[in-house]
């Protein structure tokens, strides 16, 4: 088991390995000049939620109310600031999974702790799921715990299908296939799209220019201008020739 612990993070860090950019070190964010192994906690944030695969809006000149809110999900009937990641990006798993070991002190760990941590973070980092989708997650801001639609707790998927869409520059789109709410307060809602269509060809290639997504007025409320529509410049999504999604 230990040795299996050991080949898996080997096999993380050289998938970390593979996203190092290529583009000039000027054009880059600090966290883009560092190995996933070397990024600070400020860097994983920045990733999560500012970055190519990550954007954070609020409504203008309003505040999150903190005791706003009534169900598991922290959810309001209309958000007031939101952040939207592409949960099954490479990039962005390695940067929960960094947070993860900078909470738990992983640098200062033993082999043997090291290698129960890597068994426990197997999934995240391998994801199945990412192999056939992509993944979206919508969550409160960081330091915020209120925020995801109250209604998204009660839709059934049917209904979701109707109100979220992915697509790219083009308005070729991928269904949703499964949705999840948020379990925990301030945790993430998860919209899961099919990553190839009936032909088994992607959405997103190095071609792409942007992807889309999309929530309407069922969903966001009377904050539908602010939240209705995500973009991101897939041309930054490409890492070592491939889009990293």
């Amino acid at each position: 088991m230990k040795k299996y612990a050991r080949v898996f993070f080997a096999a993380a860090l050289a998938a970390a390995a593979a996203l190092t950019p290529h583009a000039p070190a000027s054009a880059q964010d600090d966290w883009q000049k560092r190995t996933f192994q070397e990024w600070t906690k400020e860097d994983a944030e920045k990733i999560l939620t500012d970055s190519p695969w990550a954007q954070t809006k609020g409504v203008q000149g309003e505040m999150v109310d903190p005791t706003g809110g009534d169900a598991i999900s922290g959810a309001t009937s209309s958000p007031r600031a939101l952040t939207l990641r592409l949960r099954s990006a490479l990039t962005v798993r390695l940067a929960i999974l960094r947070l993860r070991q900078l909470r738990a002190k992983y640098d200062r760990m033993s082999d043997t702790e090291k290698a129960d941590f890597n068994i426990k973070n197997k999934e995240l980092v391998q994801c199945q799921t990412c192999e056939d989708n992509y993944v979206v997650a919508l969550s409160p801001p960081p330091g915020r715990d209120k925020g995801i639609p109250v209604v998204l707790n009660s839709m059934s998927l049917k209904a979701v299908q109707n109100y979220v869409k992915l697509m790219d520059e083009r308005g070729q789109s991928r269904e949703l296939i499964h949705f999840e709410p948020s379990k925990v307060i301030g945790g993430e809602a998860l919209f899961f799209f099919s990553r190839y269509d009936a032909k088994g060809a992607p959405l997103l290639t190095p071609e792409s220019k942007k992807l889309v997504v999309t929530f309407s007025s069922e969903i966001m409320g009377d904050a539908v201008s602010t939240f209705s529509r995500f973009e991101f410049d897939v041309t930054k999504m490409i890492l070592g020739g491939k889009v990293v999604f």
